[in-house]
């Protein structure tokens, strides 16, 4: 479970919008989303996101927290990501909480990077790791990169990541695809958005749709076979 959480955490864990920095874009704010799930034919709430973006001490940060309730198992789960600001990893803190009735569990994944070695401590187990290529901890680097590239359809761009709940080394790839615009509904009305698809080692897609800044309104994805859709609130 503690795994499954913790990926639950990263593919929330998505860049939201552009701002006037000149080392790069990256979202500043609170943007709030409703998660649902699909059953039978529709979709049904499972909970919401909150996701704050700043600037503290010249680095990027960025706070989630998400909670749902599924089959009577209630999560709460919150991840911070601290980046340099040309989105080189510094810190990443993901504390997941699971409970169902009385019983209930807690992990907790801290994971530093000092520029030539990572500190890993999965739920006080210390692992230390040398990294043979160059890693991020999210895809604030991929939509960088996508709006840089004004989302021109067939654009694509991949970057190693580190992930420990999707590789046993810690490290996978994640790639982001420009399939170009789509007219999708929106609160109940049309509007024109870019759609991209991202993928972790060539499996677990997601579904982005994106205005032009690079705000995220809709992202569906699978996980546990079960088809998840987050919506900005707005």
């Amino acid at each position: 479970m503690k795994r499954i959480a913790f990926s639950f955490v990263f593919l929330f864990s998505l860049a939201l919008t552009a701002a006037d920095e000149p080392e790069g874009f990256f979202p500043k704010g609170t943007y709030k989303y409703s998660v649902s799930m699909e059953k039978e034919n529709s979709f049904e709430s499972l909970g919401t996101a909150v996701f704050t973006m700043k600037e503290e001490d010249g680095m990027f940060v960025s706070d989630s927290v998400i909670k749902f309730s599924i089959n009577g198992v209630e999560m709460n789960m919150n991840q911070t990501i601290t980046e340099k600001k040309d989105f080189s990893p510094v810190k990443s803190v993901s504390e997941t909480i699971v409970q169902k009735g009385d019983f209930s569990t807690k992990s907790l994944i801290e994971i530093s990077f000092n520029g030539k070695e990572i500190r890993m401590i999965d739920d006080g187990e210390e692992r230390l790791i040398t990294p043979s290529k160059k890693f991020y901890f999210g895809s604030d680097i991929l939509t960088h990169q996508m709006i840089k590239s004004k989302f021109q359809k067939g654009v694509k761009h991949t970057v190693v990541v580190l992930d420990p709940s999707l590789d046993s080394e810690g490290f996978a790839n994640m790639t982001i695809e420009s399939l170009g615009k789509e007219k999708v509904s929106y609160k109940g009305t049309d509007i024109l958005l870019n759609k991209l698809v991202m993928k972790f080692k060539d499996f677990n897609e997601t579904v982005i749709y994106c205005d032009d800044a690079g705000i995220n309104y809709i992202i569906k994805y699978e996980i546990m076979n079960i088809k998840v859709k987050m919506v900005l609130d707005k």
